[in-house]
């Protein structure tokens, strides 16, 4: 069995006088979340080749188990942990950005990874123009975030308002924004109205920022596939592209490091799938790409 369900667990903290710890807290929302993303997952798993047993575990019919594990195929992996992978995040964003510029379309597919108390613990930003292989930036977060790639990072995730040929695509996207948000990491800068509202930044310091207003992305798990109003990841591409996801690393410490090559192509493969049902076809507002 499962044993002790979490609001349970949440009940027994509150009888132990730890309701005040906010470290206990984060990890039983955490574990309520992973437990919803299950549910949502047994829900959808009849029309995705997945039964369920009378306990509520997944268990896979043979016509799942035979589909193919997915896996990295011709995606290049760029770990931005230090000066020679924010130089070639730089070098590749600049290139992209030269090709939207000559009528290329731009799809861009982002996920997260952390461990709560921590906000991230890794980026992952896939991206893709017709004619060339996609490439997927493993941003470490762990380590502070030079103003290079933080800025890389904006031109790819911050879509400009009605942009048709820059696509940003995510999977159950709201609490991946919320951390985001949190970061910093997608901060722009004060207009005019909202500097002069504000005291000076000290000599020397950094100029005034402020969260973007929208975050203007396409959430895939929103998009009816016709397998629930919540469909997991794992279900969709089973359903959707007929192969296999290894879930067995979600939970794995994303906070070591250096993280194991499993770990690194596991994250790549959570945002680059999404490019892939696109790809795909299936999605409603993918666009040609």
């Amino acid at each position: 069995g499962r044993g002790l369900s979490v609001q349970r667990l949440t009940q027994i903290a509150q009888s132990w006088g730890v309701h005040g710890d906010p470290w206990v807290f984060q990890r039983l929302r955490r574990l309520l979340e992973e437990e919803e993303a299950e549910e949502a997952e047994e829900e959808a798993g009849s029309e995705a080749g997945i039964e369920a047993t009378n306990d509520g575990e997944a268990l896979e019919s043979p016509a799942h188990a035979r589909q193919e594990v997915l896996s990295i195929t011709n995606e290049r992996l760029v770990l931005v942990d230090g000066p020679e992978g924010e130089a070639l995040m730089a070098s590749e964003v600049d290139a992209v950005f030269s090709l939207l510029r000559k009528g290329r379309n731009l799809q861009v597919a982002v996920d997260a990874e952390w461990r709560d108390p921590r906000l991230l613990s890794l980026l992952q930003i896939a991206v893709s123009v017709p004619g060339a292989p996609p490439v997927v930036f493993l941003v470490d977060m762990l380590a502070p975030v030079s103003s290079a790639v933080s800025g890389c990072c904006r031109r790819l995730l911050l879509r400009p308002e009605g942009a048709q040929d820059h696509q940003v695509f995510a999977f159950g996207s709201r609490e991946d924004k919320r951390r985001l948000l949190a970061s910093g990491l997608l901060k722009v800068p004060a207009t005019d109205d909202e500097a002069s509202a504000q005291p000076s930044a000290p000599s020397g310091g950094s100029a005034l920022q402020r969260a973007p207003e929208e975050l203007r992305w396409v959430d895939l798990q929103q998009d009816g596939w016709g397998l629930g109003p919540r469909p997991s990841l794992g279900a969709l591409v089973s359903g959707a592209l007929g192969m296999r996801m290894d879930k067995r690393l979600q939970t794995s410490d994303w906070d070591r490091r250096p993280l194991t090559q499993a770990q690194l192509e596991y994250a790549a493969l959570d945002a680059s799938v999404l490019l892939r049902l696109c790809r795909h076809r299936l999605a409603p507002g993918c666009g040609e790409g």
